[in-house]
């Protein structure tokens, strides 16, 4: 069943003279960089350190391309490990269309590492016909983050492998593998054929952080991503409430009959997509596919350990992020689909756990650490000098001095 899984990756329809037209006119594609500031993310932010796992079920990359690609936005070529799961393996130029998903998740995910810490990515491709098992696999190989773009509705999945799959997914995360899920590309229904609301997995998963999508231009907010408005099955972003899983108790969104799908968003419209290069060619990508490696590269930025399941911690930042607030995927609003929204500085900091700085002591005062400080220089100074300076004369008076200075702040 794991192999008629799609790729949550779309191709903007737009020519590239559209294009040229949308930029100018503050609708156009980005680039990563680009995208991060405009969320308001600082360059250089965070320590980095984490291993970037992708998982990826057919396609293949090229090394021309993350040349080319990685060169037209100034950041160095990451460095990528194929792992073949379970004989799978990169298709390299034979890829297909599926390597379009494959050049799309690596140079989002890596785009955003870099620019978020200013260090080399670490990116480790696991080649899998089974989405659990890789998963599993990056876990085992100390991955901080695992990034899917793949997946179908759950009707498609039938109880027993959904059940197993979320498995996979709490042994992952219990390994501190953070696991990120595109929530899909066909609104309400997904197009599962029944015409009735449906999500998809593995992003329906409890353990998975579900991405959904948006479309935001280079001016004005972020809106729900939906390019055919009252179609239920058109082009925009999964979301809804699974069938299979449970509402979670953490998630402070819409409640609903089952999990809330999604957790968090990005730009995911294809019109106000990524510029990448697959094949040779630069073009403009989106999808939800853009969604998960984005914030799979942002989680790994964030330290060298990964942080297992942060579903929880997420909801609870919930004033952190900058919420989704107008459209439809022609059956749940955007407070749905797009979870708590997208990501700001704030939100980073507090992941990544810096504590603000303390205060100043009180106006007239000294720290305690403050006056173990001067003491320390004075000493540094005196000690070398005791051919030239008494210490049983300028102790004292530096004795004095401290006293004068009044009470310490503890």
């Amino acid at each position: 069943m794991t192999l008629r899984c799609r790729p949550y990756y779309k191709v903007s329809k737009r020519s590239i003279h559209e294009h040229i037209r949308a930029r100018a006119a503050g609708a156009g594609p980005w680039t990563v960089p680009a995208l991060c500031a405009a969320y308001g993310l600082t360059k250089g932010s965070l320590p980095g350190g984490g291993t970037i796992g992708i998982l990826e079920l057919g396609g293949g990359w090229v090394a021309s391309d993350m040349t080319t690609y990685f060169a037209s936005i100034g950041q160095p070529v990451p460095t990528i490990t194929d792992v073949s799961v379970d004989g799978t393996k990169n298709a390299g130029a034979a890829g297909g269309d599926a390597s379009v998903e494959v050049a799309l998740d690596i140079q989002v995910a890596a785009a955003v590492y870099q620019y978020l810490t200013g260090k080399t990515a670490n990116v480790r491709m696991y080649w899998s016909g089974d989405i659990g098992t890789a998963a599993v696999a990056s876990a085992k190989d100390g991955c901080a983050v695992c990034s899917c773009s793949w997946g179908d509705d759950e009707p498609a999945w039938g109880s027993a492998e959904l059940a197993s799959m979320q498995a996979a997914l709490v042994t992952c995360t219990g390994a501190g593998t953070t696991f990120f899920a595109a929530s899909g590309d066909n609104d309400g229904d997904d197009s599962d054929g029944t015409g009735n609301p449906s999500v998809d997995a593995p992003a329906s998963c409890t353990n998975a952080v579900a991405c959904g999508g948006t479309s935001t231009p280079q001016s004005g907010p972020s809106v729900i991503w939906n390019n055919n408005p009252g179609d239920a099955s058109g082009e925009g972003t999964g979301g809804g409430y699974s069938a299979t899983f449970p509402f979670a108790a953490w998630c402070t969104g819409p409640t609903g009959p089952g999990r809330m799908v999604s957790d968090v968003a990005s730009n995911a419209d294809p019109d106000t997509g990524f510029e990448i290069v697959q094949g040779g060619q630069a073009q403009v990508v989106g999808g939800t596919s853009a969604v998960s490696p984005f914030w799979a590269g942002v989680f790994a930025a964030l330290g060298a350990r990964g942080q297992g399941f942060v579903n929880a911690k997420l909801w609870g930042a919930k004033a952190d992020f900058v919420a989704v607030t107008a459209g439809t995927n022609g059956a749940f609003p955007a407070a749905v689909c797009c979870g708590l929204g997208v990501p700001t500085q704030a939100l980073l900091t507090a992941l990544a756990g810096a504590a603000p700085a303390p205060p100043p002591p009180p106006s007239g005062l000294l720290s305690s650490a403050q006056v173990t400080g001067v003491q320390a220089a004075v000493s540094a100074v005196i000690a070398p000098q005791d051919a030239l300076i008494e210490k049983s004369v300028v102790g004292p008076q530096l004795q004095a001095a401290i006293t004068a200075l009044g009470p310490v702040a503890s």
